[in-house]
């Protein structure tokens, strides 16, 4: 901790109320205010995306005080009667943590049930030291969210100890070792049936005690009371349960907001199996990909759920994540895993996703680690990603770039998705493209967003790396963007593009404009002592700059010219002889204008540079 114009004590303070009020916005990462003495202004940023507990770097104002420190986060998961045993923390516990059971007594205080017809649903137990009018106002909130009612007609199964209640145990303290909020899992007695236990001593940042109690008893009615608990509890599990709380009409968990600013941490399906990695609650993170997927109607209308029940039903065989690969064409014949789950994290970059905070590039979730920088030329970006993985880019434009052109090229199971605008993100397949220009242009382009975020998913099952490709043509000539004004821009390239440094100092004998409502052309020769130049350069006023780029390559192949690499949008070069003298030949396109000159007496690394100089490329 770092402290500024203030003292440790109340530095000691903020962060201590920065850990208590502004969950949201670290978990977010975005700012808040809190109270420490005075009012204090805090902003949250992400340190580094691969050390545990999402740590983030705090930085807290109040007029000319200062105060720095970090923060990280180790919230419990839940082990569900799955994992090694654990030294029992309470004995009065009804979880009986060595043997991974709860035991039906004490019963507790029972409280009845308002719906006697309905007690095959749930049964509150209130344990010593739980006030009677907190279990009541238990099941007031679940009865009056309708939670038994909905998870049945949704995933069509009951809890094993149908016909009976399901007990559900409120505890005053913590029951395990890793301080669950709740648990749900075999009884001691019976172990073909279950209960519940949830605890009342909770933070402000946990959710209600009857959203935990609508989480676990999604469990009783889909892991345990369709599987029976026979197989490990797989992520689309615990995801499914953390969707149920909103579903059922309480609170959005927000607590996993931070995973969702670190789309490559780990594959959408990843369970860790070592109790010690801090990647415990990435499957929680993941309940907002189910509410993705309940968004654009792929879980099914209420009240019946056929996607839940298609996954729940495969958990042991083929699987949660390839039953969910089974199941999304099902609902839709359209689409697959691999596009949903590229859609959500393409939907992740609007400054309004359907839901959550918006993924900000920073340098550590970025590919690389940093943004790629564009300066005026051709490059190629290369875009890797292991299995259900997701890569993010971030593009930012040297001073000197006026107009820009991305390229993709997504292998097989490789999606590319980029934020076109403010609040509008983009899905480009292969061979698509944007192009953007910094202060505005013509209805084919964009106006530059400041910075180009693009993320790269794999969406295959299999094991293995994809790799993909960015190609991005970049030039400093601002007037491929707009309509041109001067006499004759031929002329004006030449000049910015100093032939003179190139072929000698010489002049400009002749030019001409012409212009019809197709298009407008430019000549303008040059000359001097040791060269001479010839350039036609025609703009299409009606014509798209895909269709230009299409008619280039024709004339391209009919010049019989050869490709050359790294020059505008699409280029070729070669040679041809007339009255004795040789001339290199280039001919390429850059956004709706095609630019052809003939250079005499000059090698083909002088045409290329020449060029490229005219396509705005280089200096």
């Amino acid at each position: 901790m770092k402290a500024k114009r203030t003292d440790c004590k109340v530095a000691k303070r903020v962060a201590k109320q920065f850990a208590d009020t502004c969950f949201k916005a670290y978990a977010s990462q975005t700012d808040c205010k809190l109270r420490a003495g005075k009012r204090w202004r805090c902003r949250s940023r992400m340190i580094r995306s691969d050390d545990p507990g999402l740590p983030a770097r705090e930085k807290c104002r109040r007029h000319r005080s200062r105060v720095k420190f970090a923060v990280a986060y180790y919230p419990p998961s839940e082990p569900h009667g799955i994992g090694p045993a654990r030294v029992p923390t309470a004995s009065s516990s009804p979880f009986d943590e060595k043997f991974k059971c709860i035991d039906l007594k004490p019963a507790g205080t029972v409280i009845p049930h308002p719906n006697p017809q309905s007690l095959g649903d749930f049964e509150i137990h209130v344990m010593e030291g739980v006030p009677v009018s907190v279990g009541q106002d238990l099941q007031a909130a679940l009865v009056a969210h309708h939670v038994s009612p909905i998870l049945h007609a949704g995933l069509g199964s009951q809890p094993r100890s149908n016909p009976d209640p399901i007990p559900i145990f409120v505890t005053a303290k913590s029951f395990d070792a890793a301080n669950d909020l709740g648990v749900t899992t075999r009884t001691c007695a019976y172990p073909k049936e279950d209960a519940i236990v949830v605890r009342t001593n909770l933070k402000a940042t946990d959710p209600p005690l009857a959203a935990t109690a609508a989480h676990e008893l999604f469990h009783a009615y889909a892991f345990w009371g369709i599987n029976g608990g026979t197989v490990s509890v797989p992520w689309w599990e615990e995801a499914s349960a953390s969707w149920a709380e909103p579903k059922t009409g309480f609170p959005e968990e927000f607590r996993w907001n931070g995973w969702l600013q670190r789309p490559n941490y780990e594959a959408l399906d990843y369970v860790p199996s070592d109790p010690k990695d801090p990647g415990q609650t990435w499957q929680y993170a993941m309940w907002r990909f189910v509410q993705f997927l309940d968004d654009r109607g792929l879980i099914g209308g209420m009240p019946a759920w056929p996607l839940q029940r298609d996954v729940i039903r495969g958990y042991e065989v083929p699987g949660a994540t390839f039953a969910l690969f089974q199941g999304i064409p099902k609902q839709n014949s359209s689409t697959s895993l691999g596009a949903q789950l590229a859609a959500f994290w393409g939907d992740r970059l609007k400054a309004k996703p359907l839901h959550g905070p918006q993924l900000v590039p920073t340098g550590a979730n970025l590919a690389g680690g940093q943004p790629i920088e564009i300066t005026p030329d051709v490059s190629k970006i290369p875009a890797t990603a292991e299995r259900l993985h997701t890569k993010l880019f971030d593009f930012e434009l040297t001073k000197q770039v006026e107009r820009v052109r991305f390229e993709f090229d997504p292998p097989d199971d490789g999606y590319f998705w980029g934020l076109t605008a403010p609040d509008e993100s983009q899905r480009f397949r292969k061979d698509d493209e944007v192009t953007f220009c910094v202060h505005g242009g013509d209805p084919d382009t964009l106006k530059w967003p400041g910075h180009f975020p693009v993320t790269f998913t794999n969406g295959s099952l299999s094991t293995g790396q994809i790799k993909g490709e960015i190609t991005v043509r970049a030039s400093k000539d601002a007037g491929q963007c707009q309509q041109p004004t001067p006499d004759n821009r031929a002329c004006q390239l030449l000049q910015e593009a100093n032939v003179d440094e190139l072929i000698g100092p010489g002049q400009y004998p002749f030019a001409r404009k012409d212009s019809d409502s197709d298009s407008v052309t430019w000549i303008c020769f040059y000359t001097s002592d040791t060269g001479e130049v010839n350039l036609n350069l025609i703009r299409a006023l009606k014509l798209s700059a895909k269709e230009v780029r299409k008619n280039a390559k024709k004339q391209i192949e009919q010049l019989g010219l050869q490709p050359l690499d790294g020059v505008g949008d699409l280029a070729g070069i070669g040679k041809d002889t007339a009255q004795g003298k040789t001339y290199n030949i280039v001919l390429f396109a850059v956004g709706k204008e095609v630019a052809l000159f003939t250079l005499s007496r000059a090698d083909r690394d002088k045409a290329t540079k020449l060029a490229k100089r005219i396509a705005g490329q280089i200096d």
